[in-house]
């Protein structure tokens, strides 16, 4: 089992459990119906509290992801919806008017990693290095969509400075591949 190493900072150590554990369930890494790792394995795995542990699963059982009672194992209860055509959301590349004064870019943060973490790992072959870039965009002041992108380094190192604060990522990407993308597209989530 791979050990998880959270950073103290202003994101509670339960908050940052509960978001990587989130995402292990809306990508699949855990399947609805599944049970998930015990409370001691996530205690280990995380290396934080029972109680930090505990946090994390009380929220993700508000949200409608997981399914706890006292005294028995803790299962994915989120199912994913489908629309009524069976076809995910996509925005397609500069779908979002760039020029318009309405859009604007909030970055959350910036993190490099040696390598893909070990639940994205297997979403096909990695790259090496990868930035992790966290956004916010928004549209008039409302924002419309929460972000979580990885990045290769060797993409990411051909973007302008900041680029990342003016333009969507899915855009930069494209612009900036060697060879170049036959076609790009960026499915969105929305997160709550």
């Amino acid at each position: 089992m791979n050990q998880i190493v959270l950073q103290a900072g202003p994101v509670t150590l339960y908050a940052q459990v509960a978001s990587i554990m989130r995402d292990r369930i809306t990508s699949h890494v855990w399947k609805p119906g599944e049970e998930i790792p015990t409370l001691e394995q996530l205690v280990e795995e995380f290396s934080v509290a029972r109680v930090t542990v505990r946090q994390a699963v009380q929220i993700l059982s508000e949200e409608g992801l997981l399914s706890s009672h006292r005294g028995r194992r803790t299962y994915v209860s989120w199912e994913p919806q489908v629309s009524d055509d069976a076809q995910p959301l996509f925005s397609y590349t500069g779908s979002v008017d760039k020029e318009s004064g309405r859009y604007s870019i909030n970055i959350l943060s910036r993190q490099d990693f040696e390598e893909l973490p070990p639940h994205l790992a297997v979403m096909g072959k990695a790259s090496g290095r990868y930035v992790r870039i966290r956004k916010v965009d928004s549209d008039n002041g409302v924002p419309y969509a929460i972000s979580d992108s990885y990045v290769s380094w060797a993409i990411y190192r051909r973007f302008p400075s900041k680029a990342e604060e003016k333009v969507k990522i899915s855009r930069l990407i494209w612009d900036r591949a060697r060879p170049s993308l036959p076609a790009a597209r960026n499915a969105s989530r929305s997160l709550h």
